[in-house]
């Protein structure tokens, strides 16, 4: 009975199969039972993606666009850091859900964005499944077997690994934009699939919009390295899939690709790239973007969680033997991504090979980005399709008689040499006088024992009689049960319901009450990650990778009494007993950290005063003035230029900060003389401002703050951040959506029309 309905419906059992799996990994995240609820663990998740969800939930409720952040590195680009994914339309629903609820606490969005992960999770494994059933069903029908049950089960397995394997259970789940991210890679991959099927006569141009479409997803979901991935993959497989189509049409889909693409996302790439631009990380060379896996990392596609929490490699000692199959099959459809898998896997160790070289040199944007051990995502979806492929094969024709005999005396070898591990491993343990450490690394080979002896019974008992489809459902099984044990209650999850996470830490309250509009604080304990912005606390620091380059100087290379100053700084969160300067204890307690103390500042620089003399300076001798603590920064004003007439003695000026908003900022300044209005507000391009309604420049002071030049008089100056890469970029993503649903609009009509056609004739 249940063989009939899977042959009548296979796909829907197949889904239904994926959602039940899906549940059965991630039910303690959803169980409302709370002794054995357990939720992500805090760190990036909830220091960087909690914060910023929270703060964008609020200003979006508000019916307002987040492009400035005033609770993290002193004031930031918040929409140009592609991390934040405020544009990224799965993360606009949470926050739309969130907003209308009213729920801004640290509780509920972690909550919520914890189940964003899961969701994005089980889209990945969908996405993959229908392409890789694409694959495998066009191979089917080129060898006219009848039967689509071994193309569900061979896509059901690469789609379980695709999902729940090493690198998708590792820290993506932390990281959130690498996972949301990289799970449209089989949407962008399924489109061009489409699109260069054997039986088009020409390309299938909608199916190329909709190939670009993922990829815009992919870029908005706010990870550059994995989207670059992703992108060059994308390429790859058109040009090999459709070289048949001519070297015109296939540069006209590779247009195509990239202006959907792009246009679509160019509200979110553009105002980024100009932020990466002005970033530190811009400077960065060589040695320190090629970092990567160590070799001896290789071992956890056996051994895996030996060496680490995770295991980003891993694929199950199935999957792995259904890669070894492929491999070994060498189809058509096979050999692209043994290369895709074997390119990626050696691009994961960063320098340690001479490809990196080659790749940093060569490779337009691979000179832009740290850590390649991440290259191992398109290790994970070459070995997808691998593990496809050789399911196909082994539920479709079996294995020879001697092919058998060669698999069962390889895994035999396999089998003995983990065994040796494992005693040896054992035998440390009995005698070594650190047996903790060699317990733990004893569970590894354990486990790799237990599955590699399971697959030499289970690989002959299936190729026996491969098309008994019990046998392919106990295939999935296999594979399910190999991966749910590793990866579904590793050190990514704490035993703590997200409802309890992140309670508002008890000094919240003090620094809010005795920070004056416009001042920060220095938050060197509890909010120096971005718990500023969960918070609302004007925090000098945070834990974003991309900072303003004159920041990142600010926080490490000058005396802490000189940032405080530039700064504006006037509460100090630490746990010192003592703090420089004239100041005030005004709050003190203990948390989880420990003990802790709340200073205030007695004569904090205020956010904008008035300054009548200036020192001109290149940036080296910038940089050498603020460091210097007999330099007196509030007296004088360092500029790269003259700013325009200045009194021989200072003038006197009352100064009102009247509005201070993240993206709107507005002072009356009343002064007897010129000056320049001195602003501790960081210097980005996009700020804006003007002088009793005419337009002013903004001038870079301090190497990395901003000043405006003022005449005498009375004077209302206003600051507006109106970066116009993001309009610029907004206009060309509306223009592009509408391209993209006119042209969608025609085909369907088309597509009907002659329908219509046939039905009639």
């Amino acid at each position: 009975m249940l063989l009939n309905r899977l042959r009548h419906a296979p796909d829907a059992w197949a889904g239904l199969a994926l959602v039940g799996l899906w549940i059965l990994f991630f039910w303690r995240l959803f169980t409302p039972v709370e002794i054995d609820a357990l939720s992500l663990e805090e760190g990036d998740f909830s220091g960087q993606f909690v914060s910023w969800t929270s703060y964008a939930v609020e200003r979006i409720g508000d019916g307002e666009i987040p492009l400035w952040n005033p609770y993290m590195h002193a004031g930031t680009p918040f929409l140009a850091d592609p991390q934040t994914a405020v544009l990224y339309p799965p993360r606009l629903a949470t926050v739309a859900i969130l907003a209308i609820g009213g729920q801004t606490s640290g509780s509920a969005v972690f909550r919520a964005l914890q189940t964003e992960m899961t969701v994005h999770v089980l889209l990945g494994v969908f996405l993959m499944y229908a392409f890789l059933r694409r694959v495998t069903g066009d191979i089917l029908r080129r060898h006219a077997v009848a039967s689509v049950l071994p193309s569900v089960f061979a896509s059901l397995a690469g789609a379980l690994v695709f999902g729940f394997g090493g690198y998708m259970t590792a820290y993506p789940q932390l990281q959130l934009p690498i996972l949301e991210t990289a799970i449209w890679a089989p949407l962008v991959l399924l489109g061009i699939h489409e699109a260069t099927r054997t039986d088009n006569e020409s390309l299938g141009w909608m199916c190329i919009v909709l190939s670009g479409v993922g990829f815009a997803l992919a870029v908005l979901a706010g990870h550059p390295q994995t989207y670059f991935l992703v992108g060059y993959l994308a390429a790859a497989y058109l040009v090999v899939r459709g070289a048949r189509f001519g070297w015109q049409q296939l540069i006209l889909a590779l247009v195509l690709f990239a202006v959907v693409a792009g246009g679509l996302s160019a509200a979110q790439w553009l105002p980024g790239y100009d932020f990466q631009r002005q970033t530190y990380r811009d400077d960065l060379g060589f040695a320190d973007k090629g970092g990567g896996f160590a070799f001896h990392e290789l071992v956890q596609i056996i051994f895996p969680a030996m060496l680490g929490t995770w295991s980003p490699l891993y694929l199950s000692v199935i999957g792995l033997v259904l890669v070894v199959i492929a491999v070994w099959r060498q189809g058509t459809a096979s050999r692209f991504w043994i290369a895709v898998a074997g390119v990626a896997l050696i691009a994961s160790f960063g320098q340690h090979t001479a490809l990196y070289s080659a790749i940093y040199l060569l490779l337009p944007g691979a000179n832009l980005f740290r850590g390649q051990e991440r290259a191992a995502v398109l290790f994970t979806v070459a070995a997808a399709v691998l593990i496809a492929l050789g399911a196909l094969h082994l539920l479709t024709w079996g294995l020879s008689p001697q092919a058998l005999r060669r698999f069962q005396r390889l895994g035999i070898v396999g089998l003995a040499a983990v065994a040796v591990l494992s005693a040896a491993f054992f035998v440390l343990y009995l005698v070594h006088p650190d047996a903790p450490r060699y317990f733990d690394l004893l569970q590894p080979p354990i486990f790799a024992l237990l599955v590699f002896g399971g697959s030499l019974l289970f690989i002959p008992w299936l190729v026996q009689r491969p098309r008994d489809y019990w046998r392919g459902i106990a295939l999935i099984a296999f594979i399910a049960f190999d991966l749910f044990t590793l990866n579904a209650q590793h050190n990514n999850y704490e035993a703590i319901a997200a409802s309890e996470r992140l309670p508002e830490p008890v000094y919240i309250d003090v620094i809010q009450e005795n920070l004056a509009a416009g001042q920060r604080v220095e938050g060197l304990r509890g909010i120096r990650q971005s718990y500023g912005a969960l918070y609302r606390v004007p925090d000098i620091w945070g834990n974003s990778p991309l900072r303003l380059e004159a920041i990142e100087y600010y926080l490490w290379q000058i005396p802490i009494e000189r940032r405080w100053e530039l700064l504006a700084v006037e509460v100090v969160n630490s746990e010192w007993a003592e703090v420089p300067g004239a100041h005030d204890l005004v709050g003190q307690g203990v948390d989880d950290e420990g003990a802790f103390n709340i200073f205030r500042l007695l004569d904090p620089r205020p956010f904008a005063h008035m300054v009548y003399e200036v020192r001109i300076a290149d940036e080296d001798n910038t940089r050498q003035l603020v460091a210097d603590p007999s330099f007196p920064l509030r007296e004088i004003v360092i500029l790269a230029e003259s700013p325009g007439a200045l009194p021989e003695q200072p003038g006197n000026a009352s100064v009102d900060l009247d509005v201070f908003e993240p993206e709107y900022i507005e002072i009356y300044v009343e002064t007897d003389a010129p000056g320049v209005l001195s602003l501790a507000l960081p210097f980005e391009r996009g700020w804006q401002a003007s002088i009793n309604g005419n337009d002013a420049s903004i001038r870079k002071a301090y190497g990395g703050l901003s000043a405006v030049w003022l005449d005498s008089g009375s004077h209302k100056i206003v600051l507006q951040y109106r970066p116009m890469t993001f309009f610029v970029g907004a206009a060309i993503s509306l223009i592009t959506l509408l391209g993209v649903v006119v042209a969608l609009g025609v085909a369907l009509s088309r597509r009907q029309r002659m329908h219509d056609e046939e039905n009639n004739a």
